[in-house]
């Protein structure tokens, strides 16, 4: 919620969001793209830019890469998901900060999980600051918080919140009930069940680029209530994201700027 990038430096609560993405997409093709994406549920490799909006303004880009390994055909591929995110506009003049985050997944037709995550929060040239770093390690069926030397439990649908987008769309390639993929979300020191109260519902959005036909999603706990939007015909990705946090009374909202390449 990822990820996203930049907004890990904007406040703390906007540190714990990562990003989302989006993309065209067309009705009348609906079905015929959800038998393809079923049969083949893993992601592919893509770079995409997102556009940030807070405080009633846009701060910022996020931009996302999804890089794959696969070493044999019938084990799970190693991907790397990276996000890189800086203050644009008139955001740069109380946003001096960018942001990485290099987040560890393994996927295959069977499995989507996580199993790593680093941000780096980047200062300025000149600035006396020293990049800050957060480590999530995943071993031995444990998380652990490398910084802080802390370790708590770890599961097959626990996520960060920018690989947690990622993680839903997997799921809605293959359109299964995500209440029933017991998906957690982890932010800084607590995790969060996630429940879905609306799935697959049919819906037009605003992109960067225009509007378009999409299948919504609203789902959260008692902290957060977050929408997002996917487009079946663009192997699901994400197109927009709204979270909102109710202890920080605020709303994040990224969207996709243009199509993803896909590798």
């Amino acid at each position: 919620m990822p990820n996203i990038g930049l907004v890990h430096v904007l406040k703390h609560h906007v540190r714990k969001f990562g990003f989302v993405g989006l993309c065209l997409l067309t009705v009348s093709a609906h079905s015929a793209a959800t038998d393809s994406n079923s049969k083949n549920p893993a992601l592919k490799e893509f770079s995409a830019d997102f556009g940030l909006h807070l405080y009633g303004m846009d701060v910022g880009i996020s931009q996302h890469q999804l890089h794959c390994n696969i070493k044999q055909t019938d084990s799970p591929a190693n991907c790397q998901l990276t996000t890189q995110s800086s203050p644009q506009g008139m955001a740069r003049w109380f946003v001096k900060d960018s942001a990485k985050e290099t987040i560890q997944l393994h996927q295959s037709q069977t499995e989507f999980s996580w199993h790593g995550y680093q941000k780096q929060v980047i200062r300025p040239s000149g600035s006396q600051k020293k990049d800050k770093f957060t480590t999530y390690q995943v071993a031995n069926q444990e998380l652990l918080y490398l910084e802080k030397n802390l370790k708590f439990t770890w599961s097959p649908g626990l996520f960060d919140s920018t690989s947690i987008v990622y993680a839903i769309q997997w799921y809605a390639k293959q359109h299964r009930d995500l209440n029933q993929a017991k998906l957690q979300l982890h932010v800084g020191k607590k995790q969060y069940p996630l429940h879905f109260s609306e799935q697959y519902q049919a819906a037009m959005v605003q992109l960067g680029y225009g509007r378009s036909a999409a299948e919504k999603f609203r789902f959260g706990n008692q902290r957060y209530e977050i929408d997002l939007w996917l487009l079946p015909q663009v192997e699901y990705f994400p197109g927009k994201v709204r979270i909102y946090d109710r202890e920080e009374k605020q709303t994040l909202l990224l969207t996709l700027q243009k199509l993803p390449k896909f590798n």
